[in-house]
């Protein structure tokens, strides 16, 4: 089977996840995310799309984000050769996959014996030690089949109370279009939000075009909570046919404001929006992992822990090494953990 570019208008992403979506293949290139961004392989086959990101160093890296199992056939390990002699000609130094999907062809396509130890698969080339996790290992779902008193419902007692509590201090969600004085509210939230929890934001500009393209190709997706004339919480979120995203969060860090629970408002709102567009999941996506108690996520999980829902557990990430650098990099990582 031959592999190669695949035009984007001949793929079909109505059934690919929103990280394989002609969608976040613009935001990638509008925003420069992404020095390169493609889809590669053969329709008949497996095909997925490629984004070339900087690394530390200035060294370059592949990444492959949310494939689903109707990406990833039998020819996995022929097209992971072909797309290899590309990435190695363009000095590209890793290759990492983060499927959304268990396919056990991905681990045998990559060459991953799970039987070696952490560091021999770092010093072969490949394993399940990652440059970044840009999905996390755990996500938070709720199913939209039920009706909307069903769902509510089976929240935690705190979460309905939050709820109610919102309604009863006035507070009120509106989704909100993408204005340049809309996104300035946004990035002052944000900007409260990252001083106050630690978070890293992104820029202005990343903003202005991932909230221009969701509305272009899934509706509004700004919303904003308000009390008293002023927004006090506001979300991003990314409704596709399949799965309602929550993608971003800012709040108010006044005391008055954070009493008001606007933050369980937004969420309820945006699940309701969710099923009335006939979207069958909602998905929370970052959680921490159940398993460590000192997750740095812990606290935001428990925030849509009262949701309710059930947890999912992502398949395993995978990366390959292409270049001793490739090596370096990850030996970096690991001994400067979070400052690299």
């Amino acid at each position: 089977m031959l592999y190669n570019f695949i035009p984007a208008e001949r793929v079909d992403d109505r059934p690919l996840s929103f990280w394989q979506s002609h969608t976040w293949k613009r935001i990638l290139e509008e925003s420069h995310q992404a020095q390169e961004v493609f889809y590669y392989g053969n329709l008949d086959g497996t095909y997925l799309l490629v984004e070339i990101r900087t690394l530390k160093l200035g060294m370059l890296g592949a990444f492959v984000l949310g494939p689903k199992k109707i990406q990833i056939q039998s020819d996995f390990a022929d097209f992971i050769t072909s797309l290899k002699k590309y990435l190695k000609k363009k000095w590209i130094v890793l290759f990492q996959v983060e499927p959304i999907e268990d396919s056990g062809m991905i681990e045998s396509g990559l060459g991953v014996d799970k039987k070696k130890n952490p560091i021999m698969l770092l010093l072969t080339g490949s394993g399940n030690r990652v440059y970044k996790e840009f999905l996390t290992p755990y996500n938070r779902m709720i199913d939209l089949a039920p009706t909307e008193d069903e769902i509510f419902a089976q929240m935690r007692e705190k979460g309905r109370y939050h709820i109610n509590l919102a309604i009863k201090r006035d507070v009120t969600i509106e989704a909100v279009r993408a204005t340049s004085e809309n996104i300035d509210t946004w990035m002052r939230l944000l900007s409260d939000t990252v001083s106050r929890d630690g978070f890293s934001g992104n820029s202005r500009e990343y903003y202005e075009v991932f909230l221009s393209e969701i509305e272009k190709s899934y509706g509004t997706g700004l919303y904003f909570g308000s009390a008293e004339g002023r927004v006090i919480v506001a979300g991003i979120f990314v409704f596709t046919p399949e799965r309602a995203i929550y993608y971003y969060g800012a709040s108010s860090s006044d005391k008055e404001d954070r009493k008001r629970m606007g933050s369980y408002l937004l969420q309820w709102h945006a699940i309701r929006d969710a099923k009335r567009r006939w979207i069958e999941y909602y998905d929370f996506l970052w959680v921490a992992d159940p398993a460590n108690p000192h997750d740095h996520l812990k606290w935001v999980s428990d925030f849509k822990e009262k949701f309710w829902g059930y947890l999912v557990k992502q398949p395993p990430k995978l990366c390959v090494i292409l270049s001793w650098k490739g090596r370096v990099i990850l030996l970096l990582k690991t001994m400067f953990r979070r400052k690299w």
